[in-house]
């Protein structure tokens, strides 16, 4: 609630009293009580009629009947001035008068304060806004008025005298003009339209310095600090409300400009709604050839070598990949091969520009040399052995030819039989070559790993069979007692399984080629082995027993007849 009050009209009261009364009075006139209510009631006006009311009530006093006030018959000190009659005198201090307490002339009814014009905030029945001063409302009128959090804010009032809200274009000042007068510029203007009381949350009020969509045109407008639309200069790429559109002159954005888009120096992923798809992470490929790197739906170009899922790529300025950046590259310092697709070859060899290259499990460069002839070299220490790049081989096995060479701290091979090394023999020939496989020198074998020549002791598959080596490498044969348990190995070396018919007995070996003694049940059948392993026939005496084996070794049951 706001109180106005009308200065002009109490001033015209004042000086209409002011001078319906004589200066020089002792006695204070009574005004007819008609005059009187006359005042009263032109009180009431607005401040503009206060202003010709105040004239007005000066000519009412002046204009009233001597009849009807009560004026003295005698004057202090006055006289009759010459040349008039007594009744037409005007009086005339001979002196100046003493001023009394009671000298100042006051109207017999005392004016009144202009009534509160009233002014407030009004919610109509259907939930719109008004502005009523002295119970009507504002019509094409601009407020502005202070709010609850002590902002000051712009509100207007169209036609019918309702707040508005959204867009408006203004085109008679008639229409747009302030509660006091001001007026404004015509265009198009904007009214806040989310809230539900202008006194507290902002409803209706001018929207300035942002930006305001219309649905009806579907387009958008730049709202100055006037609140003036001006949407010069407001095309191309803006942010709207954490939003990306990209508008034509018209405030109308394009359809379009989706997925990944330049805005000035940065890219963003623009989803349907004009928002930044802040999953887009990591590396991102928006066109061929062109890579972005991301971070929250915000795409940055980097240049130079960069790894993007396993596979190197070198990025020009502007992102895209330099297609040319491939074979032996300088990457951070190391050297690599990079391959047309960006994949970086590994574990092997690569020739360049006459240049071999050797690759690591990494990739990396492990030495890079201009290849030569691989041959064996000569001189009258020895033979050694020149690799492609230059080196030869030292303290060290190599295999050349697809045969295993050993050579010492100078590069010279070895040759000539045995060779212990580090504890393990192995036999070089006189070539050089160590021997694998099979070995036989003098009457005795031995059994070298293939692959490493390396000298093997104790058992032995190959190819199937089994062998005993012993500590000195010789294959054994015949009966062999091996951890207290006997074996029998042929004459080539053989492990042998199951019957077997030795120097005229027969003995069985289980799948082990273990030595079996003792009662055994061998497909079902019952056979006694002795002490020696061999089988017996006939009858036989066990563990206070007779039991009788043909001559299979069978154990007989049942009736039998024997010796008849």
């Amino acid at each position: 609630m706001k109180t106005r009050r009308s200065l002009l009209l109490a001033l015209g009261i004042a000086v209409s009293l002011s001078m319906a009364v004589p200066a020089s009075a002792t006695q204070q006139p009574t005004i007819p009580a008609e005059s009187a209510a006359q005042i009263e009631t032109e009180g009431t006006g607005t401040a503009d009629d206060a202003v010709g009311g105040g004239e007005a009530e000066k000519d009412t006093v002046d204009s009233t009947d001597s009849s009807s006030q009560t004026v003295p018959q005698t004057l202090d000190n006055t006289e009759p001035v010459a040349g008039t009659e007594d009744g037409d005198a005007v009086p005339t201090p001979t002196q100046e008068p003493t001023p009394s307490v009671t000298a100042t002339p006051e109207p017999s009814v005392a004016p009144t304060d202009e009534p509160e014009v009233t002014e407030e905030w009004f919610r109509a029945e259907d939930g719109r806004w008004q502005y009523l001063v002295g119970g009507e409302p504002l019509k094409d009128t601009v407020l502005k008025d202070t709010v609850q959090d002590g902002s000051d804010q712009v509100f207007y009032f169209d036609a019918s005298g309702y707040l508005a809200t959204g867009l408006y274009n203004i085109t008679d000042k008639t229409q747009f003009k302030g509660l006091d007068g001001e007026s404004f510029a015509l265009g198009l203007y904007g009214f806040e339209t989310e809230g539900q009381d202008p006194r507290q949350d902002g409803l209706g009020a001018m929207v300035t310095n942002d930006w305001m969509f219309s649905e009806q045109g579907n387009s958008w407008h730049w709202l100055t600090e006037t609140g003036l639309e001006d949407n010069t200069g407001k095309d191309g790429w803006q942010q709207i409300d954490e939003k990306w559109y990209y508008l034509n002159g018209a405030g109308q954005a394009a359809a379009d400009k989706t997925g990944w888009q330049q805005i000035d120096e940065d890219w963003y992923f623009l989803n349907a709604d004009g928002t930044v798809d802040s999953a887009k992470d990591g590396w991102q490929q928006v066109s061929e050839g062109k890579w972005l790197y991301a971070q929250d739906g915000k795409g940055e170009i980097r240049t130079g070598w960069q790894e993007i899922s396993g596979k190197w790529y070198f990025l020009k300025d502007d992102g895209t990949r330099d297609t040319g950046k491939t074979g032996i590259q300088t990457i951070n310092g190391a050297q690599y091969y990079v391959n047309s697709d960006g994949s970086l070859k590994k574990n092997t060899t690569v020739d360049q520009d006459g240049m071999r290259y050797v690759l690591g499990a990494d990739g990396k460069v492990q030495k890079s040399y201009k290849p030569v002839k691989e041959q064996w070299m000569r001189n009258s220490t020895g033979w050694w052995y020149q690799r492609e790049d230059g080196t030869y081989p030292k303290n060290c096995w190599e295999k050349i030819g697809g045969r295993l060479y050993s050579f010492d701290a100078n590069g010279y091979m070895r040759s000539g039989g045995w060779y212990l090394e580090k504890g393990t023999w192995y036999y070089l020939e006189s070539s050089g070559a160590a021997k694998e496989g099979w070995l036989l020198l003098g009457d005795t074998w031995y059994y070298l790993q293939p692959g490493t020549g390396e000298m093997l002791t104790g058992w032995q598959k190959v190819n199937g069979t089994r062998y005993y080596m012993n500590g000195s490498g010789a294959m054994l044969t015949g009966w062999q007692n091996i951890g207290g348990t006997w074996y029998y190995m042929n004459g080539s070396g053989a492990m042998l399984t199951g019957w077997q018919l030795i120097n005229g007995t027969w003995y069985y070996m289980n799948g082990s080629g273990a030595m079996q003694i003792g009662w055994q049940r061998i497909g079902g059948i019952w056979y006694y082995l002795d002490g020696s392993g061999a089988m017996v026939t006939g009858w036989h005496l066990i563990n206070g027993a007779w039991y009788y084996m043909d001559g299979s070794g069978h154990m007989l049951t049942g009736w039998q007849l024997i010796g008849g």
